[in-house]
């Protein structure tokens, strides 16, 4: 009896410190603009010019939302972006990969940078000195935001 009562302890004081170590991400109020998009990013803008086109939409995706952006404006973009890639997907998977987001309103974050099949296979990584602090792209922004917000406290102070 003591030893179950030592593992139902035990588990109880595991599963509160798992409680504790998770972080909240906080969708921006206003949409971010692209210049917060980390150098992957930029790349994946520029249009995908081997294989990876779906990959990329994925990606896109998912940091987008996280930017604060609405599903309509993400729609235009991806639209857009579409049409600078070697071959374009069809306007018909990017809507109903919308719509699909649009049904399914969890946020997922994208790949992690360190992902084999994503980031570096695609030939788009191209890091910078953030990049070496950060496992993802909305870590990315996140940081740059915190940095550029930190900076202008500083600039007021003085």
């Amino acid at each position: 009896i003591q030893a179950f009562d030592w593992h139902s302890k035990l588990t109880q004081v595991m599963s509160e410190e798992k409680v504790k170590t998770q972080v909240t991400y906080e969708i921006p109020k206003a949409a971010l603009a692209t210049t917060y998009f980390s150098p992957c990013m930029h790349n994946l803008e520029k249009g995908i010019s081997e294989d990876g086109r779906k990959r990329a939409l994925l990606i896109m995706i998912n940091v987008l939302k996280h930017m604060g952006w609405d599903l309509v404006k993400i729609q235009e973009y991806l639209l857009a972006w579409n049409k600078k890639n070697y071959q374009p997907l069809r306007e018909g998977y990017i809507i109903s990969q919308i719509n699909w987001h649009k049904k399914n309103t969890a946020l997922i974050l994208p790949p992690n940078c360190d992902h084999q099949s994503y980031y570096k296979t695609m030939g788009i990584c191209t890091p910078d000195g953030l990049c070496k602090k950060i496992k993802n792209p909305v870590q990315y922004v996140s940081k740059k935001v915190w940095l550029e917000q930190h900076h202008k406290g500083k600039e007021k102070k003085k």
